[in-house]
């Protein structure tokens, strides 16, 4: 009787998280060795779940993702600033934007990724991320309402990314200009 109780309660919940509705990760595409790759990938986390966010690049949106899905971006070499902010809604706010900057080389394979409440501790780093003086590794609070969470976006090594993008699929939000 009690479970009936919460029925409502619980598909209420269900219904608020936003999931993938592309294609699973395949592989690597081939790409033109006169622009850089770069994979996008927000890893999949129960924190900020319902929650979708728009990916810039030098202040442009370019992808929006939804929990466990990922991206691809084609771009010339050179240094680029890439941010995360969340895309407004009606269950919280758009929050703040966390950025890094990184410099991409045409012909060259980039994993970025964004995720919610994950380890940066210094064992972390190494294992995880590209630390070196090309990029910094960006945390901060995109607040706004229920389960705020601490929010990290940096580029990572080919191994984690991979293993990573295993569990997505290819974003089907389309980025829209008025939720920016």
């Amino acid at each position: 009787m009690r479970l009936i109780a919460f029925m409502p309660l619980l598909l209420l919940l269900a219904s608020c998280a936003s999931s993938p509705v592309g294609e699973p990760f395949a592989g690597i595409e081939s790409h033109q060795s006169d622009k850089a790759i770069v994979y996008v990938f927000r890893k999949s986390a129960f924190p900020g779940s319902a929650r979708d966010t728009n990916i810039f690049v030098n202040g442009k949106v370019e992808l929006a993702l939804s929990n466990g899905s990922y991206g691809i971006l084609r771009l010339s070499g050179g240094e680029y600033t890439f941010g995360a902010k969340n895309i407004p809604g009606w269950q919280y706010v758009e929050g703040h934007p966390i950025e890094t900057k990184f410099n991409v080389k045409a012909g060259g394979i980039y994993y970025l990724m964004f995720t919610k409440q994950f380890d940066v501790s210094a064992g972390t780093k190494e294992k995880v991320f590209i630390t070196n003086s090309e990029m910094e590794i960006n945390t901060g609070v995109l607040e706004g309402g229920l389960l705020d969470s601490s929010d990290v976006i940096g580029f990572v090594t080919e191994e984690f990314a991979i293993e990573q993008l295993k569990k997505t699929k290819k974003t089907g939000l389309q980025v829209d200009q008025n939720k920016i």
